[in-house]
């Protein structure tokens, strides 16, 4: 074995013993860095009796610095030099200052390190008695470390050194170095890793000739963490779109087993159905890895973590493939497990022993929202006490799922390091897809990755076909393979002749009848991109600047609550969850300036239950890809996620449809674009008032209940808020539909006059009129579907008041 490879298996050694908790320095950049484990010159048994401890306590900070890290006197400053840039004063009179600051070697007025020393028995993360601020010793670090700009810390209480990055417009990351696992034998990469991390010349190399090159600071690997961190999503991007194709292979051969019983209705009727079921999936497997590692689900519980976990579930899986290698493949029984998690997690669950997880209901884990994922028909609902004939998806499957899931390159992926914006780009990388049925033998090919039937393109003239794959798939063939593709004369030569192009996403032939990925043309067009947070707390940032500033530095709770921010094209909502993060923060000052904190569930702290409020009450987003919306409540569930509470409900604020395409509420009443001139049929207006009207005071409903939330009682009133809207809705998209309809001025004036006159009649008769029925299912799910949504009469508590409203999102 070799010295780099030595080195590498170190630090996955120890990174795996200190489990970091976030993102703060990875392999591969400590690879990049060529840095060694490094050990103090002291040992650290031997300097512990000159500490001033007491058993496994360090007191004495400065013999610290000196003995175990090495740091020389001159540039630690202590807190009584410590200069006013690096205190913090906080409303209420509270002053956050460091014990220790590190300066630079090559700038005196500079600090790269700050030091905070809690009492030696004060534990890290446990809040504080102070009912203004109940933050703990680590938030109040953490908030330190962004204030003053100076990034790295170090928080120790004598038994914790902990590392602290916060860099800013990013989630902090830290790891801790316990020193009672730093005094045992086996803890000695550890102790080393530590010493390596904070050593003196890994804190102040200076950039000269006689130095270690740049880029191995401390700083420096810490930034190329994040920056390979960054890339992880990119990489992760094509793995699970690699497990999506997996599990459509899995449920394809679990469907031919049982004789088309599973998926055979779907195959007819609605293949996207099947697509959207099983991109759920991976969303909820992503949801639950997340969960499970930032400890919001009860890992530390034996029922949880052998009957339930995925992390422990991959676990067993992966000794059950070292033990039988392909005959996993031929085993079954994880995938049954997988849904009684997502039903446990829906439905919640109290045993016998004291384990409990609360009922979260909602349709993200609803088991009749896509039935055939337990083998049952579709439209059919789940019976109590009913015994499931699941879909025999092997062992393998869902192991080589779980795989590309969790393991990127060799390194295991920690979900907790990722934002929940970087979560929400990987996933938004599964939209777009159209699942086809291969109506002969097929092929995929780059650049982007569209299958050609073979078969097809063999009927066609030698000429037509290099137009053919240029217009279907964007492939310009030139040259030799040109040649070769004109003077096929079979599948296997036309095959041939491709393979050079063949895509790696979707190797091989397609056989006839096989179901397959095919991007969309919006997808083709525009493609999807990752929003960094770098990105979007700035932007958000500077559009929620103005807004505050008008309501002044008193502004009150009640004024945070009552403002509406919207995203109307949101993707996976990463402008909305960093305004959500943002108010939040605004929210808890404003608690604290008035002596207002609410009295706050067990399981939340001010941050996260400000969260929950400003995610329910005042936050919009639409877009009109229905998964893309699902993922955007995905990710407010990420980032507003409560240990013991139903996710926060945003159903009736984060919405699908075309946010480019609708009406006024005046114009549906006219039912016509230009209300001057449209006819006002009696009937309809008030229709539409008492319906939006109606609409309205549900959703204020909604608003109110707060959090935690009653389930039950919001998805009644969302419920009725939909029957209320109904009409409205239909009559809205009748003009629309009668708009598109034709292409010139005066047909289309008739066109809405003639719907008018049906409207009008249909609402006075209240009979099933056909003829209109069937302009709306024309709109909405046609060969060019559009799905408009009526901004007044679907947001009305908006547009029904004045009050201070802002839109944010990647548009602006």
């Amino acid at each position: 074995m070799t010295s780099m490879d030595t080195n590498e298996r170190l630090h996955r050694e120890w990174i795996g013993m200190a489990q970091p908790e976030g993102l703060v320095v990875t392999t591969a950049a400590l690879k990049a860095a060529e840095a060694n484990i490094t050990w103090p010159v002291t040992e650290l048994q031997v300097a512990l009796k000159a500490l001033g401890g007491e058993g496994q306590v360090v007191l004495d900070h400065q013999t610290f610095f000196r003995d175990i890290l090495g740091w020389s006197e001159e540039f630690v400053v202590p807190r009584d030099h410590i200069p006013d840039s690096l205190r913090v004063h906080l409303d209420g009179g509270e002053v956050l200052a460091p014990n220790f600051a590190v300066r630079s070697a090559e700038d005196e007025s500079k600090f790269v390190l700050l030091v905070s020393t809690p009492k030696w028995n004060a534990e890290l993360d446990t809040a504080s008695d102070d009912k203004r601020w109940t933050a703990t010793p680590h938030q109040k670090f953490e908030r330190l470390l962004r204030d003053t700009g100076v990034h790295i810390g170090l928080l120790m209480n004598g038994k914790v050194f902990r590392l602290v990055y916060a860099p800013k417009g990013e989630t902090a990351g830290y790891v801790d170095f316990r020193l009672e696992n730093l005094l045992r034998v086996d803890g000695r990469e550890l102790l080393g890793a530590m010493h390596m991390l904070l050593n003196e010349r890994r804190l102040l190399t200076m950039e000269t000739a006689e130095a270690e090159r740049p880029g191995k600071r401390l700083s420096d690997l810490l930034r190329a963490s994040r920056e390979y961190q960054n890339t992880v999503s990119v990489a992760l991007r094509e793995q699970v779109l690699g497990a999506l194709r997996e599990l459509l292979r899995g449920f394809e051969h679990a469907d031919q087993i049982a004789e088309r019983r599973i998926l055979g209705d779907l195959r007819r009727d609605n293949l996207q159905d099947v697509y959207a079921g099983l991109v759920t999936v991976l969303m909820r497997m992503v949801f639950v890895l997340f969960a499970e590692e930032r400890g919001l689900l009860p890992m530390d519980q034996d029922l949880y973590a052998s009957s339930y976990s995925l992390t422990k579930l991959y676990a067993a899986l992966r000794e059950d493939r070292d033990r039988y290698g392909d005959g996993l493949d031929d085993r079954f029984g994880a995938w049954a497990r997988a849904i009684t998690l997502f039903r446990v997690l829906h439905d919640g669950v109290k045993a016998a022993d004291g384990f409990v997880l609360p009922t979260r209901k909602g349709d993200f884990f609803n088991p009749d929202a896509f039935p055939f994922l337990e083998g049952r028909p579709v439209g059919s609902a789940r019976q109590l006490g009913e015994v499931l004939d699941v879909p025999r998806i092997s062992d393998g499957v869902v192991f080589r799922v779980l795989h590309q899931l969790l393991v990127l390159g060799s390194e295991r992926l920690q979900y907790k390091g990722l934002d929940v914006e970087q979560i929400g780009s990987v996933y938004e990388g599964l939209m777009g897809f159209e699942l086809e049925v291969a109506e002969g033998p097929s092929l995929c090919v780059t650049p982007e990755h569209v299958v050609v039937n073979l078969e097809e393109l063999l009927r066609l003239p030698s000429a037509e076909r290099i137009k053919s794959i240029k217009a279907t798939a964007a492939l310009d063939l030139k040259d030799k393979v040109a040649g070769e593709v004109k003077t096929a004369d079979s599948i296997e030569t036309l095959q041939a002749a491709l393979s050079r192009r063949m895509s790696s996403r979707q190797p091989g032939l397609i056989a006839t009848g096989t179901l397959y990925l095919q991007p969309g043309q919006e997808r083709r067009k525009s493609g999807s991109h990752y929003t960094p947070k770098s990105l979007t707390a700035p932007i958000v940032e500077t559009t929620l600047r103005p807004i505050l500033s008008r309501l002044g530095s008193e502004v009150t709770p009640a004024q945070i609550l009552d403002l509406k921010i919207c995203d109307p094209a949101m993707g996976s909502g990463a402008f909305l969850v960093e305004a959500c993060r943002q108010l939040a923060d605004h929210l808890v000052a404003a608690w604290r300036r008035t002596n207002t904190m609410p009295e706050l569930p067990k399981d939340e702290d001010p941050v996260l239950h400000a969260r929950r409020l400003i995610a329910q009450r005042c936050l919009y987003g639409v877009d009109k890809n229905p998964l893309a919306v699902d993922l955007a409540r995905l990710s407010m569930w990420l980032v507003t996620f409560a240990k013991e509470h139903p996710f926060t409900f945003v159903d009736h604020a984060l919405r699908c449809g075309d946010s480019l395409v609708g009406l006024t509420r005046e114009q549906i009443v006219s039912m016509s674009l230009d209300v001057k001139v449209g006819r006002q049929v009696q009937v309809i207006r008030p229709a539409v008032e008492s319906a939006v009207k109606r609409a309205e005071q549900l959703r204020r409903e909604i608003h109110a209940i707060g959090d935690p939330p009653d389930t039950a009682k919001l998805a009644e009133l969302w419920r009725a808020t939909n029957e209320a809207l109904d009409t409205v809705r239909n009559l809205g998209d009748l003009v629309v539909a009668a708009f598109f309809s034709t292409d010139s001025d005066k047909a289309r004036r008739r066109a809405m006059e003639k719907v008018a006159e049906q409207a009008a009649a249909w609402l006075q008769t209240g009979a099933n009129d056909a003829v209109l029925r069937g302009m709306i299912a024309d709109l909405r799910e046609g060969p060019k579907p559009i799905r408009p949504f009526h901004w007044e009469i679907e947001f009305p508590e908006v547009f029904s008041e004045a009050v201070t409203s802002s839109t944010t999102g990647g548009a602006t």
